[in-house]
């Protein structure tokens, strides 16, 4: 203890988080004849996090549960074949030109791998969690047009657990 300041405790701030990302990227572009333009991707990934449990022990690097380790990518680029210089429509006039000409259609798709949904700081009750991974799907409610993407009655319940009303008697 130190009697000038008459304490013995000590405060102590550290930050020892990290994170570690490691990829490879295969791309390829190729433009086509008639104003065509593919690019495709693939990426390789790894994903490390930081782990400690006191500051006793040293810090342990281990495979994140976010991470995507594959991912596909292709993007189509079409060039209309319209307006001035094009094969269509090059003798347009300059109105006719900026409506009809310039025009391009792009299409984008992606393929990945990973978990789709990671659960932390809950606790499930009547299922594990690989099964509630199992259920987790895009769906539609034709009556609102909302989208959802667990069941109806995984988010029913949900709602109940939580619901707190001072003004019902079952919380």
């Amino acid at each position: 203890m130190n009697p000038a300041v008459g304490t013995n405790s000590v405060n102590f701030r550290t930050s020892p988080g990290e994170s570690r990302y490691d990829a490879l990227v295969i791309e390829v572009r190729r433009r086509l004849s008639r104003g065509l333009l593919l690019n495709g991707s693939y990426t390789r990934s790894w994903w490390w996090d930081s782990v400690r449990d006191t500051l006793q022990y040293p810090q342990v690097m281990v495979r994140s549960t976010n991470a995507v380790p594959h991912s596909f990518k292709l993007t189509a680029n079409w060039d209309i074949p319209v307006g001035h210089g094009r094969r269509f429509g090059s003798n347009s006039s300059a109105w006719l030109n900026g409506v009809i000409g310039d025009w391009a259609v792009n299409a984008i798709a992606r393929v990945q791998s990973g978990r789709q949904l990671t659960v932390t700081s809950s606790r499930l009750v009547g299922m594990t969690t690989d099964e509630l991974q199992s259920l987790f799907k895009v769906r539609e409610d034709s009556a609102t047009g909302f989208f959802y993407m667990l069941p109806e009655d995984i988010i029913l319940n949900t709602r109940r657990a939580f619901d707190t009303s001072a003004t019902s008697s079952t919380g």
